[in-house]
């Protein structure tokens, strides 16, 4: 028993021993504490870290330890709090990074110690990263500072790979080639796709010298947007370090500057082509007053070789006394006293015959404002001379046309300002000059006739047509209309070039109305002959109509009267069944007669409407009484009809109305209820208010449309088929008429198959 003590001791010992010197063989310091916070264990390197003697005695828990350490940390109170974390939460691991005043900074690892298989204290770790930190700061700092130069845009940045991926780029490359980041992050982007096919040669030369020396020259190439249009860059790249594949790629938008350098060179091409082509004579001086380059249309026309003018000078080829003078006007200008100068001056050229010249010339100076040379226009002008002549001639003989002549004249320019018009044509229209041009052809023209003058008036400005005529109105100073004959022709030219538009104005507005007055005559004439036709035909339909409309009623009525002759005549006369027929007959025959005798009076009295010759006779009537009456004459037509007849009279709806005229009105109304709703039940009533009253017939047949409410008014108008119906056409005319005439109406409220109502409106007191 007691050996095995023994020898369980010293394995322990041993043990012990080889702890120890495994805790000093690492590099990191290490402290072991129990749960209550008393020091263990820990190494050299853990002295070593916080400014510990190495003889330090009396290090038995950790707020000693604690308060010695405080005074060496960049954050204490941190320090100090996180310990408070880690007391409170022992089970859990903890790592973070202490930071010491003197700028070293330890990585902390914290882990509980467990025993068969319980806590039983902690084991602290510091790891010294100093160098790792700061490394890393200072790549932060660096990946900081480039990341604000590609923040910034003042030049492209790109992270790509020499495959042509694009992984990154700034806004000023995606605004470049024209896509979006999401694009961009999504791989739609590749550097190889966007170049331009005729710049793949000067692509693979870098990408060659950036897998040879790490990095390319700056070369020009385009790029191709999005959107298809192309941009010119200068372009750099180079390796990432400790990358042979990642680089990062400089880009600068160099369009405009491309631009430009097209545009100068162009400008220089086309000022070598003006100067070399041009037809008239140009020269380029320096501020001396030398000519440093003439053009070939200058040597023409003098005669010499550019180096023979070069070296007799301004004074050698000018005109003796003329020379003085241009030089003066060199000087002023040279001075700034003058942007330019023009002269009329005389050459001496190689035949010794003075040529006159047009000479104009200005100044180019440097962006400081110096003078730095001169360029001369000259204009061979030698045949002027007589044209100017021909021109005061012909001008004189234009001015006399104008101002003497009897019609009026107006100057028009291409824009349509009249700029110019003679004394007739302000007599005519009553403007004065200043006002024709205030006012304008718009001003003056009539509103209807503006349009199409202005179209031919551009059509002529622009050189489309060379003339034109028209017959417009003008609008005079006193407001008149004044009818004008105008013909406007195209002033050209030498070139044929359109200048300005004449128009000549002749007064035509007496022949106008003459013409109107005899348009007017004809056309009455011709209006006359229309109705007279008119008339006629309807005169014919009316005799048409009516013999048919009479034919109807008497033939079957002369049917009957032969019936009747030949009852009484054969004795049949005497039977009671034959008395019953021929009370039936005579019935019918009553009814052939009323309709004739209706057809005959709708006839008269249509004729007296036509011929404003219906008479009125008024006495005091009782609309509701008058209603009674004619139901009670046409019972008989309600039994055949099957109709059922509602009548809803007020009581004393008197007025002063013609008896048979608004019987006949009340007649029409109840027959036409009849004819169009038979079986249907028609309502009748009447009522008065104020100083109106009012008779209301609703049926319930066929109904009339909207657009034939007021056909049904005029005369002859049917609406319904003629065959099925009847009819002249004039019930309901008639009754609207006498409605006037008595200064009432008629009014209708249908729907079709809805059946209809007819109001008559009559004023109390008339007559």
């Amino acid at each position: 028993m007691a050996e095995s003590m023994e020898s369980g001791l010293y394995q322990a010992a041993d043990s012990l021993s080889i702890l120890e010197s495994v805790i000093e063989s690492i590099a990191d310091a290490i402290l072991i504490i129990d749960n209550d916070g008393h020091i263990l264990a820990f190494n050299r390197k853990f002295l070593q870290i916080w400014d510990l003697p190495y003889d330090l005695e009396g290090l038995s828990h950790t707020r000693v330890w604690l308060k010695s350490v405080l005074r060496l940390l960049d954050q204490p109170k941190v320090f100090v709090r996180r310990l408070q974390e880690i007391e409170a939460q022992p089970d859990r691991e903890w790592f973070d990074l202490v930071k010491l005043k003197n700028g070293r900074v330890f990585e902390r690892y914290v882990i509980p110690r467990i025993l068969h298989g319980e806590r039983v204290g902690r084991v602290m770790t510091w790891r010294d990263s100093t160098t790792c930190y700061r490394a890393m700061e200072t790549l932060r700092e660096s990946e900081s500072r480039f990341r604000r130069l590609a923040d910034s845009n003042l030049i492209g940045m790109a992270f790509t790979d020499i495959y042509g991926t694009v992984h990154d780029a700034n806004r000023y490359v995606l605004d470049l080639i024209g896509y979006s980041k999401a694009e961009l992050l999504a791989g739609k982007i590749r550097w190889t796709d966007l170049t331009a096919p005729e710049y793949s040669t000067a692509q693979a030369k870098a990408l060659l010298e950036i897998r040879d020396k790490g990095s390319c020259t700056p070369y020009e190439k385009e790029y191709r947007r999005k959107d298809g249009s192309r941009v010119h860059a200068l372009v750099g790249a180079a390796l990432i370090e400790g990358s042979r594949e990642d680089m990062v790629t400089f880009i600068l938008d160099i369009t405009d500057q491309k631009k430009a350098e097209r545009e100068l060179k162009l400008s220089e091409e086309r000022f070598r082509t003006v100067f070399e082509l041009a037809p008239v004579g140009i020269t380029v001086l320096d501020t001396e007053g030398n000519f440093v380059q003439v053009n070939s249309a200058f040597c023409r026309m003098l005669g010499y070789s550019e180096d023979e003018i070069k070296k007799l000078g301004i004074q050698g080829i000018s005109h003796p006394g003329e020379y003085e003078r241009q030089l003066s006007l060199l000087s002023q200008l040279n001075q700034g006293q003058l942007d330019r100068f023009e002269m009329e001056k005389r050459y001496i050229p190689k035949d010794g015959v003075p040529l006159w010249v047009h000479l104009c010339v200005s100044l180019g100076r440097d962006p400081e404002g110096q003078p730095t040379f001169g360029i001369g226009v000259i204009l061979d002008i030698n045949e002027d001379h007589g044209a100017k002549e021909a021109l005061k001639f012909s001008e004189a003989r234009f001015r006399a046309v104008f101002e003497y002549a009897e019609v009026g004249i107006g100057l028009i320019d291409r824009t349509g300002f009249i700029f110019k018009v003679n004394p007739a044509l302000t007599q005519m229209l009553g403007y004065s000059e200043e006002e024709f041009q205030k006012l304008g052809i718009k001003g003056i023209s009539h509103p209807d006739d503006f349009e199409a003058c202005w179209i031919q008036l551009t059509d002529l400005a622009a050189g489309k047509i060379d003339r034109y005529e028209a017959e417009k109105r003008y609008i005079s100073r006193s407001g008149e209309v004044v009818w004008c004959h105008l013909i406007c022709s195209l002033a050209r030219g030498l070139q044929n070039e359109p200048l300005f538009c004449v128009g000549m104005v002749t007064n035509v507005t007496e022949r106008i109305r003459h013409q109107e007055e005899r348009d007017r005559l004809l056309s009455q004439e011709s209006k006359a002959h229309q109705d007279a036709m008119d008339a006629i035909k309807l005169r014919d339909d009316f005799i048409t109509l009516a013999s048919h409309e009479l034919r109807t009623p008497l033939t079957p009525l002369k049917f009957q009267v032969q019936y009747l002759r030949r009852s009484i005549l054969s004795g049949m006369i005497e039977s009671p069944a034959h008395r019953q027929d021929l009370l039936r007959m005579l019935e019918i025959s009553d009814d052939q007669l009323n309709r004739a005798k209706r057809l005959v009076e709708d006839m008269l009295d249509a004729s007296l409407i036509q011929a404003g010759h219906l008479v009125l006779a008024f006495t005091n009537l009782d609309l509701s009484e008058l209603v009674k009456k004619v139901a009670t004459q046409l019972t008989r037509e309600f039994e055949k009809a099957g109709c059922v007849l509602e009548l809803d009279l007020a009581p004393q709806v008197r007025g002063r109305w013609d008896r048979m005229r608004i019987e006949r009105i009340i007649h029409t109304l109840l027959l036409n209820a009849i004819k169009f709703g038979p079986g249907k039940l028609v309502r009748v009533t009447t009522s008065a208010d104020g100083e109106f009253a009012r008779l209301r017939v609703r049926d319930h047949g066929i109904g009339i449309s909207k657009e034939n409410q007021t056909r049904i008014f005029q005369r002859f108008e049917r609406i319904a088929p003629v065959e099925t119906y009847g009819g002249f056409g004039l019930g309901l005319f008639i009754a609207n008429q006498v409605a006037l005439a008595h200064r009432g109406k008629i009014c209708v409220e249908s729907e079709v198959n809805e059946g209809s109502t007819f109001t008559v409106v009559l004023p109390h007191a008339l007559g």
